[in-house]
């Protein structure tokens, strides 16, 4: 079956090495159906890891590429290494993703390959979702962290989930997007209830707070709430969709691949909220030997057939785009 440009999402998953950007591959497979167990990166039974290399290291070395489909929607997901040697496949994964999933432990919170990943995605001004992984551990620490990312990125970086009893017992997710409390069942599939009464008054504010973010993306909204003091659900919506994608909003969510809690939501989460390719525009590039003709290309099926490559020339960071 055909899938439209408008139901694709290009996604990188970035972030420092050993953060989870491999098992959340795998419980997006696992979920879809196309692997039957979640692998380990110990045991070297990961879908992406799969060369005797990564393996033996217990690492990703090269970018790997999967694909799942979350309600209609396409998700191509470009796992890249988060080790600072493989820096050069990062850029190119980043290069043609149209948004990011940005791993952060939350036994760690920011490091290296953070602020590296980081670092790329600015440089294509790629929105990033930021996935706070580890929830299921014995030291995480969900509140430690988001201080941590919003002291480094400010409030654009917006808590749209935090967990409930995080730590070896966490199974439930309040989402702040719904307004409910989301529990998930051993398979990955979720219920809404009612928050609990000693977590409204935070959603309630930060209900608040992510108008205010979606309100600021806009002038028109931003009129209206000024003169109205609220925005209707659909303009909260179509808001929120465009504030990810200038960069106005960075939600943060709360996943655990080990147990499967937060993998759906995140899906619904980036089939509904990360643009498209044909958002992208156009793109520009060159025939091999002909550098100083430049082709356009817009992002639609009626367009010629076209391939990206981004070629490293040597060691260093010079890439080139070439259209053919």
């Amino acid at each position: 079956m055909t899938t439209l440009t408008k139901d694709i999402r290009n996604i990188a998953l970035v972030g420092h090495s050993g953060t989870g950007k491999t098992l959340l591959a795998d419980a997006f497979l696992l979920n879809d159906g196309k692997i039957n167990r979640l692998g380990s990166v110990r045991e070297g039974t990961t879908t992406s890891d799969h060369t005797a290399d990564e393996i033996e290291r217990q690492m990703s070395l090269r970018a790997s590429l999967m694909h799942v489909h979350h309600h209609g929607v396409k998700l191509n997901l470009l796992d890249a290494p988060g080790y600072i040697d493989f820096s050069g496949e990062l850029r190119a994964v980043v290069h043609v993703a149209d948004a990011a999933v940005m791993t952060v432990d939350a036994t760690s919170g920011i490091e290296i390959g953070t602020e590296m990943a980081w670092e790329a995605l600015e440089e294509r001004n790629i929105p990033p979702f930021i996935a706070v992984t580890m929830l299921d551990k014995e030291h995480s620490d969900f509140d430690a962290v988001l201080s941590a990312l919003q002291e480094r990125w400010g409030d654009r970086v917006f808590p749209a989930q935090f967990p409930v009893n995080e730590g070896p017992a966490l199974k439930s997710l309040v989402d702040v997007l719904k307004k409910k409390l989301l529990v998930f069942d051993d398979k990955g599939n979720y219920k809404e209830e009612a928050i609990p009464s000693e977590h409204q008054a935070r959603v309630d504010e930060l209900y608040e707070k992510l108008v205010e973010l979606v309100a600021e993306s806009d002038d028109s909204l931003l009129e209206k709430y000024f003169d109205e003091g609220e925005l209707s659900s659909e303009e909260i919506n179509n808001g929120l969709k465009n504030a990810v994608s200038s960069r106005t909003l960075f939600p943060l969510v709360c996943v655990s691949s080990e147990k499967n809690v937060g993998i759906s939501r995140l899906g619904d989460i980036l089939s509904e909220l990360a643009p498209s390719p044909e958002m992208a525009g156009e793109a520009k590039g060159f025939r091999p030997g002909h550098e100083e003709e430049t082709i356009t290309r817009s992002v639609d099926a009626s367009e010629p057939a076209s391939i990206f490559v981004a070629a490293k020339a040597s060691m260093s960071s010079i890439w080139r785009n070439i259209l053919l």
